[in-house]
């Protein structure tokens, strides 16, 4: 309803006449995905100042934001396509952090965790943007890790065989 309750905001943030959803909230920044002019895209929103921009305007469809601190990640493109993209809100630049088929990534701090099928199944990977290192966390041949998050010095993640069975 918009009321302010313990110092947590609730109701309607956005009142784009676009649709928009899967969003994404840290501290004073929002990020969400929208569509516009015919493909999805990522747009931010500073909740302090009420200032809202669109972050990119390619023609692929984006997917998975993520933000936190100055940063926003989120997917790139479609099945094998897809990669993960950091976005500095400070610099208005973006780095392309995969280059195979990948999704699903979360921030904290300086480190993303993404879900990436690069060895015929989905294997989990951490990046490290302030040494521009790529980390394996789990890659186990025989099942598949997906839906990863961070938190601190956490990562936690699903796994699942061939036959559907998810953990």
């Amino acid at each position: 309803d918009g009321t302010v309750d313990e110092n947590c905001a609730t109701g309607p943030f956005l009142t784009n006449p676009s649709d928009i959803f899967n969003p994404s909230v840290y501290g004073g920044h929002m990020a969400y995905l929208g569509l516009f002019d015919g493909n999805i895209d990522v747009e931010f929103h500073d909740l302090r100042t009420g200032g809202i921009r669109r972050i990119t305007t390619t023609t692929e469809n984006k997917g998975d934001p993520h933000v936190h601190g100055q940063f926003v990640v989120f997917s790139r493109g479609e099945d094998a396509a897809s990669r993960i993209v950091l976005y500095d809100l400070e610099t208005d630049t973006e780095t392309v952090l995969t280059t195979t088929q990948s999704g699903n990534p979360r921030i904290y701090w300086n480190n993303v965790v993404y879900e990436d099928y690069r060895a015929a199944n989905w294997d989990v990977y951490r990046y490290d943007f302030n040494a521009s290192t790529e980390h394996v966390v789990s890659n186990d041949a025989t099942v598949n890790e997906i839906e990863p998050d961070i938190h601190e010095n956490r990562i936690a993640y699903t796994t699942g065989n061939a036959a559907g069975d998810w953990d």
